[in-house]
């Protein structure tokens, strides 16, 4: 497979690739790109309208809408009209959006945490009146009111001397998912149940003796027995290890109360500040910080409850040939070859007569290679401990 980037395209060997990606039969990336562009683009001219007045702001856009001052509303529906495609030329381009309930969401307050992470309200003697929330990041929790979890958010916000009483309210809940057995690998850690069948997962707290986040999950149960699942023994969703009843399986499973505190201060990495309306940040990239990544949402049940992670979500493809010819020959060893191999296949590299076909075992066992050398876990006991360092830090520069 060819993979193509900021550089020269690069090969990527079949014994790498987890999953294959095969494009449906309409499938057009030209048209993939220039759609989310020219979104872009319309968001950053009605940004511009706005902020063009002293006294214009914008507190918030995502990919089809932008949340700006009221009074400057309507000069952006005026300028984006010409656009209209309609026969009805009083179809408005840009409309004023409506709650559930029916009510213009034109001059109501907004609350955001970060990106996809926002509510519009209104607020009254105490009171929060929720016109329009983003479920971003908690969708998939069983036993969570929606409503309520944004107005405890936005209590939290407001009266700071009230948080330990609203978290104390989640303490006797636990971040738990619903999903279906979907892989064999899953299934047959759970001999009682079918493919398809449901299972609870609940959000990673503890890690093991190898240091790797815990998954619990078990059987689906209603909502009732789901008051004491913290009890329930269960299996790891990473390795199908076994945690029995011999086992306090307590400190596995993560308090809402914790989830919620967690979700009400994530960090917005695009915006600069704390509070108030925040400045965008100009983010500037390294070409090597790029990876290369397809299939994202290889597994869209598994991406939204554990996370787009190499091995469940994604695939990340290596240019390996590039890596290897930075190998120097001294340093076989450590990669797993024999220094006339590595020679040899880098001398295949350089010709470019043919692809470098390698073993699906020697491509993992370079991949890891790679991974320890970024993280600095080598060791060479044939040297000293400050020589060992002063290579780890010139390899990782």
């Amino acid at each position: 497979m060819t993979v193509y980037g900021i550089d020269e395209s690069f090969s990527v060997d079949q014994n790498s690739l987890t999953r294959k990606e095969i494009p449906a039969k309409h499938f057009n990336p030209m048209l993939g790109v220039f759609l989310p562009a020219a979104a872009r683009l319309v968001l950053a001219v009605a940004e511009s309208i706005v902020t063009s007045h002293r006294d214009g702001y914008v507190a918030y856009m995502d990919t089809d809408s932008i949340m700006v001052s009221p009074k400057h509303a309507s000069e952006i529906q005026e300028f984006f009209q010409k656009l209209n495609p309609y026969s009805n030329k009083d179809v408005q381009v840009f409309k004023i959006e409506k709650s559930d309930d029916g009510k213009l969401l034109e001059n109501v307050l907004f609350f955001g945490i970060s990106s996809k992470r926002y509510v519009l309200f209104e607020y009254d003697a105490d009171k929060f009146e929720i016109h329009k929330l983003t479920s971003h990041g908690f969708a998939h929790l069983l036993d969570v009111d929606e409503k309520q979890w944004w107005k405890d958010i936005l209590a939290m916000h407001y009266f700071p001397e009230k948080k330990q009483e609203i978290l104390g309210m989640y303490d006797s809940k636990f971040a738990a998912s619903k999903m279906s057995i979907t892989t064999p690998n899953v299934l047959k850690r759970f001999s009682n149940l079918r493919p398809f069948n449901k299972i609870l997962v609940g959000a990673g707290c503890k890690t093991d003796d190898n240091g790797d986040i815990v998954i619990p999950t078990l059987p689906y149960l209603d909502a009732k027995n789901r008051e004491c699942i913290q009890y329930v023994p269960f299996t790891n969703y990473s390795t199908g290890e076994k945690y029995s009843d011999s086992v306090d399986t307590v400190p596995y499973w993560q308090p809402l109360s914790e989830t919620l505190d967690d979700y009400a201060n994530h960090r917005e990495t695009k915006s600069g500040g704390d509070v108030g309306l925040l400045p965008r940040l100009r983010m500037k990239i390294d070409k090597n910080q790029i990876k290369y990544v397809g299939k994202e949402v290889a597994n869209l049940d598994v991406s939204n409850i554990l996370g787009v992670t190499q091995g469940i979500g994604c695939t990340v493809y290596d240019n390996l040939e590039e890596k290897i010819l930075e190998i120097r020959p001294g340093d076989s060893h450590r990669f797993g070859m024999s220094r006339s191999n590595l020679m040899a296949i880098q001398k295949r590299i350089r010709s470019n007569d043919s692809q470098v076909k390698l073993q699906k075992g020697t491509i993992k066992r370079l991949q890891k290679a790679f991974s320890d050398v970024v993280s600095g876990n080598f060791r060479n006991d044939n040297r000293n401990d400050r020589e060992t360092m002063i290579e780890q830090e010139v390899i990782m520069k």
